[in-house]
């Protein structure tokens, strides 16, 4: 099958990730795929250098416009899925809404929207088309929104290379030998929303050493919160070994990172490349714990994408702390749930299966066909054309009634709301 892909997102994160995973998978099942990129930010860690790339990118400040990308761009991409006569779009990001629904209307090619988080945005509502949800969360928040029934959006789940990542399982499970620090790794972005994750770690590990637990975080990662984090991390050890915290910044590989380490505390995809890497995982958000990878946690984790979505209680470092503290204490337990994280993997995220899962929705699009233009479909032309330039015109009002003050960083200002000083 002719297939293009498009994805909106820049820089290193989960979508770009899956993006990779699943056109490169699908290629080497046999399928003709086409990415519809910003060559120079996407930054996957899965090369993609061997299949076919239309550079659209994302270049202009009110990129917003047009889905993410300036009008040249655009044109680019418009002319590129015509050039080529892909059977059926796959979009992996809201972002490139607005291009599907003018490829649609122009070169009549069918689309599938791969919804990868519970993001609900108002261009959504103008897609016309079959939609792909990664959890039961997004599927049911996605019914609810497009005003469908739950049963007529598919839930596709895998999407990890699960034997790029397992290289490191041979390591997983390692004893901790006499004296030396059970370490414990986590990936995160050190910017925005993802800081109140990293405190509360921080602070549960802390917990950990006061009562007497030879243990070790390594934090991987960057962003511009990062100073920030170090200065609370400098500021906050007290009794605590110097070491107990290293923030490693940036890495290519955060799997290679793995293979030397006990335990992994991620979310999302963090927590899938612990897994696969045969760790013992440790979901923790911004909500705080969502829980320790076990058959008893395993059905709510699953719904919720792998993350501590859905809890009620405020977060709290010694719930983290507390389920930490037998995998830190028995090398046994560690290996178990190592190993039942990697067959978890296997069976349910690996990317083969997830290929496999896109392709015959792409398949059933495809001979679907999108049916004759109608009066319905030039609406959606001018709804989603009319919100992208609300979108602009709401951006720049918001930043003429910004109050011109910097503004405090998340960590600092999670650190005063928790009652620290930062």
């Amino acid at each position: 099958m002719n297939v293009g892909i498009l994805c909106a997102s820049i820089g290193f994160g989960g979508a770009q990730n899956t993006t990779a995973s699943l056109a490169s998978e699908l290629s080497r099942q046999g399928h003709d795929v086409t990415l519809y990129i910003d060559k120079s930010r996407f930054r996957s860690l899965e090369d993609v250098g061997h299949l076919r790339i239309v550079d659209i990118p994302r270049d202009s400040p009110l990129s917003m416009l047009w889905g993410h990308c300036p009008a040249r761009s655009l044109v680019s991409a418009i002319r590129g899925i015509r050039a080529l006569k892909h059977q059926a779009l796959l979009l992996m990001s809201d972002g490139h809404l607005p291009i599907a629904v003018l490829a649609r209307w122009f070169c009549r090619v069918p689309c599938v929207y791969y919804e990868l988080g519970p993001r609900m945005h108002a261009r959504t509502r103008f897609f016309r088309g079959l939609v792909v949800a990664n959890s039961e969360e997004t599927r049911d928040l996605l019914a609810n929104w497009l005003h469908r029934s739950a049963k007529d959006i598919p839930v596709v789940r895998a999407r990890v290379n699960v034997e790029r990542l397992s290289k490191a399982a041979g390591r997983a499970g390692v004893g901790q030998a006499a004296g030396r620090p059970v370490s414990i790794a986590m990936a995160s972005r050190l910017e925005d929303e993802k800081i109140p994750a990293v405190l509360l770690v921080i602070d549960a590990v802390r917990m950990l050493s006061a009562a007497g637990r030879n243990v070790r975080l390594h934090i991987y990662g960057g962003g511009k919160d990062i100073e920030d984090v170090r200065k609370h991390v400098a500021k906050a050890g007290g009794e605590c070994p110097a070491d107990l915290v290293r923030i490693h910044g940036f890495v290519r590989s955060v799997p290679d990172e793995l293979a030397d380490r006990d335990i992994c505390i991620g979310v999302g995809r963090g927590a899938w490349e612990g897994m696969a890497c045969g760790k013992p995982t440790v979901v923790v958000g911004k909500e705080g714990l969502g829980g320790v990878v076990c058959p008893a946690n395993l059905e709510r984790l699953m719904r919720h994408n792998f993350t501590a979505r859905g809890r009620r209680s405020k977060p709290d470092a010694t719930e983290i702390a507390d389920a930490l503290r037998p995998l830190v204490e028995d090398p046994a337990h560690r290996r178990r749930l190592g190993g039942y994280g990697l067959t978890v993997m296997r069976e349910h995220y690996d990317v083969k299966l997830g290929a496999a899962q896109i392709a015959s929705v792409l398949g059933e699009t495809s001979r679907q066909g999108v049916g004759s233009r109608g009066l319905g479909d030039a609406l959606r032309v001018c709804g989603v054309v009319l919100l992208s330039f609300w979108l602009v015109v709401k951006e720049v009002g918001l930043w003429c009634l910004r109050p011109r003050v910097p503004m405090q960083s998340l960590a600092k200002a999670h650190a005063l709301k928790n009652g620290r000083d930062n």
